[in-house]
């Protein structure tokens, strides 16, 4: 297998510890002398920007950085890598952190080398909004490969808990438009602010089904209050 990119980091002073250390319940932990010690942590993300200015002891001295794509930049895209590796060690300040970006088709890859590099546990906070949403995803076989080789996969959950909707296809008024609630409502709307982007998908699972997706501006309705 091939690994493409390694580095280590050289950070500033002045730590700061995660808002919701204390909420956890992570001290009493501490306290009783779990600090994560002799545990090898994997943050596998899509990008650690600004890790180099992360402040001293926000981040183990020793950091490892593995890059799992073409062009082995580590420091990329979004600092939310970053962001989840300073938690990882406000939790567990004595694990070992091992920061690993990737592209999709090296997925497979870069969970073979963290187990063949002994990690004990693997932070996973992404998704992903392709495929049937129901636990089958291609990832899906990869992962629980890794899991019964003995390791833990800690993956997001319940992220886009209000940001989506779920339910039956159902056109009740046969007018062509597909009912988002019971009441009746086909359309459902949210905000993007000036400067902001906003990710929308659509999912089905009725192949037979022909289903598109459409965005309206809502400030521009028409006198039945329907999208024009």
């Amino acid at each position: 297998r091939t690994v493409v990119g390694t580095s280590t980091s050289t950070r500033l002073a002045l730590a700061v510890l995660s808002e919701g250390l204390v909420d956890s319940g992570a001290p009493a932990w501490h306290n009783a002398g779990h600090t994560g010690a002799g545990v090898k942590v994997a943050i596998l993300d899509v990008g650690f920007d600004g890790i180099d200015e992360v402040p001293a002891d926000d981040l183990p001295t020793d950091l490892l950085e593995m890059a799992f794509d073409s062009d082995g930049i580590i420091d990329k895209l979004t600092d939310h890598g970053t962001q989840m590796a300073e938690i990882v060690h406000d939790v567990a300040p004595d694990a070992e952190l091992i920061l690993v970006t990737f592209a999709d088709e090296k997925f497979a890859e870069v969970v073979a080398w963290m187990e063949f590099a002994g990690v004990d546990v693997v932070s996973f906070s992404m998704e992903w909004t392709d495929g049937p949403l129901d636990g089958t995803h291609w990832t899906a076989p990869i992962i629980q490969r890794s899991i019964d080789a003995g390791v833990a996969w800690v993956v997001a959950a319940g992220n886009s808990a209000d940001k989506h909707h779920n339910g039956t296809t159902m056109d009740v008024d046969n007018d062509g438009w597909i009912e988002v609630t019971s009441g009746g409502i086909e359309h459902n709307r949210f905000t993007v602010y000036p400067g902001d982007k906003a990710e929308v998908s659509l999912s089905w699972n009725d192949q037979a089904t022909d289903l598109d997706l459409c965005l309206f501006d809502m400030e521009l309705l028409a006198s039945d209050g329907q999208p024009t």
